[in-house]
């Protein structure tokens, strides 16, 4: 389902994904996500996920992947220096149509228990799920940091055939598209800018 930047559901869900960005603890965070949420990763596809449970380690050994990803990329020299981060940013805005159709490889998915693109593809579909393009980056202040590129899609759940229940917006799928340094591309898809962190 797609959604319209001006929407009034478009901004019920950039509100949901403030809330759970501001969220600190990886096991509090768990309670926006479905019982069925999955992760894939379109840079390293074993960094998937097949529940919510998972994504909560990942959550919580973060670090480590962060430390490694900065040295590699030769922002920082070893496992234990960190970056300093002086504000963090997100863009977020609605997934343009072709990005509500688009779900990489069978490569990608696999990992995360679907058998198909396909598969996934007609899934949100059928369940009406409803994305997020959300760029998310760190800056040191000299213009280094992290950027991490997500697509994070969301499904309608407990909402009552009746209509006695309006039901809540869950997490379905995180679609990691890019995680490393950053590379001048922060901005370039476009979206609401937000600062959440300012030293």
């Amino acid at each position: 389902m797609a959604l319209h930047q001006d929407s009034s559901l478009f901004s019920h869900m950039r509100d949901i994904y403030h809330q759970y960005r501001l969220t600190p603890d990886p096991k509090d965070k768990q309670s926006f996500y479905s019982t069925e949420c999955r992760q894939i990763c379109r840079q390293d596809p074993s960094y998937a996920a097949r529940e919510s449970e998972t994504i909560v380690r990942y959550l919580r050994e973060s670090g480590q992947l962060i430390n490694r990803i900065l040295r590699e990329s030769g922002l920082i020299n070893t496992d234990t220096e960190s970056l300093p981060v002086k504000t963090s940013c997100y863009t977020v805005r609605p997934l343009a149509k072709s990005e509500t159709e688009e779900f990489g490889s069978s490569a990608v998915v696999a990992p995360a228990g679907y058998s198909s693109v396909e598969e996934l593809r007609l899934k949100a579909k059928s369940e009406k799920w409803v994305g997020l393009r959300v760029n998310m980056w760190t800056d040191d202040g000299f213009g280094k940091g992290l950027l991490v590129k997500v697509k994070y899609w969301w499904r309608l759940e407990g909402a009552g055939g009746d209509g006695s229940d309006d039901g809540v917006w869950k997490q379905i799928l995180h679609d990691i598209l890019y995680l490393g340094p950053r590379n001048g591309t922060e901005e370039s898809e476009g979206g609401i800018l937000v600062e959440d962190l300012m030293a």
